[in-house]
């Protein structure tokens, strides 16, 4: 299920730390917003090509992400399905993360905390700087917002292995044995919460029974939903 503001309180209540695997600002920003109204630390990673950004947030004691990127939106022109990502960087970046993620669990004072890591691994540069908390900042210096303008409309993103990631905004209960047996398919798999479903165009799906599916083979996005919808009836 994709994380939006409408649904990271929910997700996220009852979490210890908050650990960043997410490829778009408007789901961080969601995450963000979560982690100070619940008061979990959020250690943060973002990643394109050989470059990466590193912190930890912790409520009450550093500043948060906005007060780094502020109303920063995502450019669709630089995101991993078109211009990739390092597979070493990923390991290295998921590396410093679970360092981080280990000093909190363990009571130990975060390196990142409060502070940003850039790393580029084309040239072998890590650089480290200091973040301030701003005292304009609407989610770490003022009473978060929980509320959401978001409608219930699916939630799109496109993946780096050239697949569609599809969310509706809450979760379903599919009856995955009815959704197979009114589509025409060349391959089925069924398990016990999905299905993969390979189309004879080329097309496969796999279909969670909540509703979210990633679907691998579409053209664009509105093929990509146009299958999604020819299996799942809101």
């Amino acid at each position: 299920m994709a994380i939006k503001e409408s649904n990271a309180l929910d997700l996220l209540k009852g979490t210890d730390i908050i650990v960043d695997g997410l490829d778009t600002m408007t789901a961080r920003r969601a995450v963000n917003q979560a982690s100070y109204a619940l008061k979990i630390p959020y250690v943060y990673a973002g990643a394109i090509e050989y470059y990466a950004n590193i912190s930890t947030f912790i409520p009450d004691e550093t500043g948060c992400l906005y007060c780094l990127v502020g109303d920063m939106e995502d450019n669709p022109e630089n995101t991993c399905a078109n211009v990739g990502v390092s597979p070493m960087l990923l390991s290295l970046v998921g590396a410093i993360e679970v360092r981080e993620a280990v000093s909190l669990a363990t009571g130990r004072q975060p390196r990142l905390a409060g502070k940003l890591m850039h790393a580029d691994i084309d040239v072998l540069g890590f650089d480290t700087f200091d973040i301030a908390r701003s005292d304009a900042c609407p989610v770490c210096s003022a009473a978060p917002s929980t509320s959401s303008s978001e409608s219930d409309e699916l939630s799109i993103t496109m993946l780096c292995t050239n697949s569609f990631s599809i969310s509706p905004s809450k979760p379903l209960a599919l009856d995955l044995e009815s959704v197979v047996t009114r589509v025409e398919t060349q391959r089925l798999l069924r398990r016990k919460t999905s299905v993969i479903i390979k189309f004879a165009s080329g097309i496969s799906v796999t279909l969670m029974n909540t509703g979210s599916a990633v679907i691998k083979g579409a053209k664009d996005k509105d093929e990509a939903l146009s299958v999604y919808h020819t299996l799942v009836s809101h």
